[in-house]
């Protein structure tokens, strides 16, 4: 993607979701470019990505906490992001763009909107959603189970293609 088009869409987040005197609050972003400074084994501070795949992202500025809070939490693990950071972001569609997808000018606003929407909701809402979401994956996981137990677990429990157990896998 062309500098252009990324300052655009950028651009259209910032004027849509706010932006403060570090930038916008969400910006789009190659994974490969956030980056997190983490201590290594020789004491140094060393720049790592956080996300180990290289694709298109949304990303959302995170204010830093005091540093002393800060170093409370991670002590000397993280290096203090003392103008805030820029991290990957869940969005309502999903936390990385799929491998080849570039974002575009209507996707940007399909994102606004779904993001609008997140913001406005309550937390019993947001929970709401979670149990939801969780209780879809469940079903979904029991039937997988079901599944495999029908594979696994043959008729009368006889063994395939043994002789007279009656039980047959054709092409075996």
């Amino acid at each position: 993607m062309d500098q252009s088009r990324l300052k655009r869409l950028n651009q259209i987040l910032a004027d849509q979701l706010g932006s403060n005197s570090q930038g916008p609050l969400y910006k789009w972003a190659w994974t490969r470019d956030l980056r997190i400074g983490i201590q290594t084994a020789f004491r140094r501070y060393e720049h790592v990505p956080q996300v180990a795949e290289d694709r298109w992202a949304l990303a959302m500025w995170q204010a830093p906490p005091s540093e002393e809070l800060f170093k409370m939490t991670f002590g000397t693990e993280m290096a203090y992001p003392r103008s805030g950071w820029y991290h990957v972001c869940d969005t309502p569609v999903d936390r990385l763009l799929e491998e080849g997808f570039e974002p575009s000018e209507r996707f940007t606003y399909y994102i606004i909107h779904l993001t609008k929407k997140q913001r406005a909701m309550s937390m019993r809402d947001i929970r709401r959603t979670i149990e939801d979401n969780r209780a879809a994956r469940d079903v979904e996981k029991d039937k997988h189970v079901g599944d495999y137990l029908d594979d696994v677990v043959t008729a009368f429990g006889n063994l395939p293609g043994k002789r007279g157990g009656s039980v047959s896998f054709g092409g075996i």
